[in-house]
Formats: C-alpha cells, sequence, structure tokens
C-alpha cells in the first residue's frame, strides 16, 4: 500500500458544515450514515456535546458546526476529507489533467471508495502550537437564492476557526490493476495542491478553507515523488538498490 502523512495549514479561515439543529441533523445528516452505530456516533459528536442553552438556541438560529469530542476539541471526519479527494479528482478528469492518468469522471467515486482511505477516524483541528482547539468564531453572510417566487436572500450562519489552524492526516492508498480506476500518487498530490484553490468544508465556493499543506512522512519511493513537497526532517523511503552487471 502507499502511505503519505500530510499536514495542513489553512491559509482562510475555515467553516464547520454540520447542522446543530437537532431537527435537521436527524431527518438529514445522520441519516445518511451507513449504520446505526454510525449515525449515534456522529449525533454524538455535535447534538450530545450541546449545552442544554445550545440547544433552545440552535431551534431559532440554525448554525453549521464543528464535531466535538467528550472533551469539546474540534475536529473534522475521515470521510470529509475523502468526499474533499472525490470532488478534486472530479475536477481533474473534467480539465483533462495528465496527472490522473485514465481515470474517468465516472470511476472517480468508486476508486476513492474503495482504494483510498484517510485517518484517523476524528482529525483533530490543531492551533499554531499544534495543541487542540476548543473555541470558534462565528461567521454571518447572506444567501443569494433564485425561487419560482423571485429572487430571496436568507442569512447563513457558521462556526469559524482562523487561517493558521492545522490538521494532521494520513492517507493510504492502494494501487489497481485496471488503469481506469487508478489513483496514481501524481494524481493525490494534485488534488492536494489543488486545496489552495478551492478549499474545504463550508462554503469553500467562496474561498474559505483554503490550504497548504506539506508531507511529513511517506513510504513512496523517491523517484516517485519528485513532485512531492517534503518536510524537513521527513524521511522517504530509499530507493531499491540497482544491481551492478558482473564484468567477469
Amino acid at each position: 500500500m502507499n502511505k503519505i502523512k500530510v499536514r495542513i495549514t489553512f491559509v482562510e479561515p475555515v467553516l464547520g458544515s454540520s447542522s446543530n439543529n437537532p431537527n435537521i441533523f436527524g431527518d438529514f445528516t445522520a441519516a445518511k450514515a451507513a449504520t446505526a452505530a454510525a449515525r449515534a456516533e456522529e449525533e454524538a459528536c455535535v447534538i450530545g456535546v450541546m449545552t442544554e442553552a445550545e440547544r433552545e438556541a440552535a431551534v431559532e438560529k440554525s448554525t453549521t458546526v464543528f464535531p466535538r469530542n467528550a472533551n469539546r476539541e474540534l475536529f473534522s471526519w475521515d470521510y470529509q476529507w475523502r468526499g474533499f479527494f472525490k470532488e478534486a479528482l472530479a475536477v481533474a478528469t473534467d480539465i483533462g489533467e495528465e496527472e490522473v492518468s485514465e481515470l474517468s469522471h465516472y470511476s472517480v467515486k468508486k476508486s476513492v471508495d474503495s482504494l483510498l482511505f484517510v485517518a484517523p477516524r476524528k482529525i483533530p483541528f490543531l492551533n499554531s502550537e499544534g495543541k487542540p482547539i476548543t473555541t470558534v468564531d462565528i461567521l454571518e453572510r447572506p444567501l443569494r437564492g433564485n425561487t419560482p417566487q423571485g429572487e430571496r436572500i436568507c442569512l447563513a450562519r457558521s462556526e469559524s476557526l482562523p487561517a493558521g489552524t492545522q490538521l494532521e492526516l494520513a492517507i493510504t492508498w492502494m494501487d489497481s490493476a485496471n488503469p481506469k480506476t487508478t489513483i496514481l500518487h501524481s494524481s493525490l498530490i494534485w488534488c492536494l495542491d489543488y486545496g489552495i484553490l478551492k478549499g474545504f468544508g463550508q462554503w469553500r465556493g467562496g474561498g474559505f478553507g483554503r490550504f497548504e499543506y506539506v508531507v511529513l512522512e511517506t513510504n513512496i519511493d523517491p523517484k516517485r515523488a519528485a513532485r512531492i513537497k517534503v518536510a524537513k526532517g521527513a524521511k522517504p523511503a530509499k530507493a531499491a538498490p540497482v544491481a551492478q552487471p558482473d564484468n567477469e
């Protein structure tokens, strides 16, 4: 298997994307969970950590938030990053980016679902000192939409973390015998490069959640990792020695 560990540093504020309204969360968000256990886990990390006052306010003023653990430390789910790679790879195939080779727009979802994995399950947001974050800012902005009744404007409200927020995640992906479903190392690096343009999380289309990255660890042969941005102190795998011809 291919593995890299990266540190993500957000260069723009990143917004929470989970609804904190118990009614919306139960009907739409948690309902998409694959199993009852997964639904219970997700609900516990959003609704379960809210105070009674926060729950009452949530019904009146819905906010998109970050999940929290039992210590109220903020994190992102692993599947959110797999979703980022799906979106980025789909864009790469649509524009004919050569880094994705024969991967097609229609095979991206299957390839990521079956071959690409992110760890840990709960990826903590860290401040510039590398410590878990427990406090947030609030961003409110107007949203404009066209409806059959005419143009409508509503107010959107999200938890926000500042530029400079970091997180570390490990990405593992497997090679495929079918070139049309293969996720190349170069295509994964292209996706990470894309993060400075599109970003991660809520309202990324507005420039929020843009990030830079650096690779901390990798088991990729240096010859395959020519485009990789390796952090100081990282230890790439050594290339296999080349056999010397026998001159006798």
